[in-house]
């Protein structure tokens, strides 16, 4: 008789999982796949979908724990005598609303990973002490490292919380701009736009226009901005499934993506921010 496994209700941990015979749907064969066809991913799924647990399973097959894929489909084919440096950025937790959050946070995590490699840094930026640690480790393990990050859009959300709250009141007084969807639209686009991506507004289909098209890496990302007091909540990502906006794109592009973003004219910031892969 065969013994019943436990369901690993609420683990997020691959080792967890496997070392307390839980039950475990096979992954390993697509994780495999990822290393083998391309370098950078964009894994854009709904909450409680396994991203984490998918992140965790990677971190163990880059660090070479070989017992734990016993009986999993990418035991016999991968090479467990090379083991990776592993950097896994977590944001899943902690609050980002402050326009400083997001950086503190950075900051304190790769001051854990730095302390635990046993490097320094004399760095006082979150960008320059994160190309300084991966250069010390792909010159200390002679493989390139892999760089993990969780709960991604918790800190994206936050750099746009951070640039709507960041316009004085003053721009407001006296002027009903922050009604209209078309504001929002326009300082997301001179954001993007100025940090160089390839942005089009507008950008037309078959069934209608999505407010804005980001190409980046091969993939697209697709926006439609809505005024939750204009629109019911979950209309912006709604739409951009409903009209088809993705269509022209699917042999075009490697991967396609729909991001709502809703904002308050009350609040005049971001109240919704919702991804999706087409």
């Amino acid at each position: 008789m065969k013994t019943k496994r436990k369901l690993p209700l609420g683990i997020q941990t691959f080792r967890k999982i496997r070392e307390q015979g839980c039950y475990y749907v096979d992954k390993t064969a697509y994780a495999r796949r990822l290393v083998e066809e391309g370098d950078h991913y964009f894994l854009s799924r709904p909450r409680r979908f396994g991203k984490s647990l998918f992140l965790d399973t990677l971190k163990e097959l880059f660090e070479g724990n070989e017992p734990l894929f016993r009986g999993l489909a990418v035991h016999d084919g991968w090479d467990w005598s090379v083991r990776r440096p592993v950097v896994r950025l977590d944001f899943g937790s902690g609050s980002y609303r402050r326009a400083d959050d997001l950086h503190r946070e950075v900051m304190e995590q790769i001051d854990a990973i730095e302390e635990a490699a046993g490097e320094e840094s004399e760095y006082d930026t979150a960008p320059s002490r994160l190309r300084h640690l991966l250069r010390a480790l792909h010159r200390r393990a002679g493989q390139r490292v892999a760089v993990l990050v969780d709960e991604y859009f918790e800190g994206v959300e936050a750099l746009v919380r951070g640039l709507f709250a960041a316009i004085p009141f003053e721009w407001h007084t006296r002027n009903e701009i922050a009604r209209y969807e078309g504001y929002y639209a326009s300082v997301f686009y001179a954001w993007l736009a100025a940090v160089g991506l390839d942005v089009t507004v507008e950008d037309s289909g078959a069934a209608g226009r999505a407010d804005l098209a980001v190409r980046l890496d091969g993939n697209v990302y697709l926006f439609e901005f809505k005024v939750v007091e204009q629109a019911p909540g979950g209309a912006a990502l709604a739409q951009l499934r409903a009209k088809g906006y993705a269509d022209k794109y699917r042999h075009r592009a490697r991967e396609v993506h729909l991001i709502g973003v809703e904002f308050s004219r009350q609040e005049r910031n971001v109240v919704a921010f919702e991804t999706e892969r087409a």
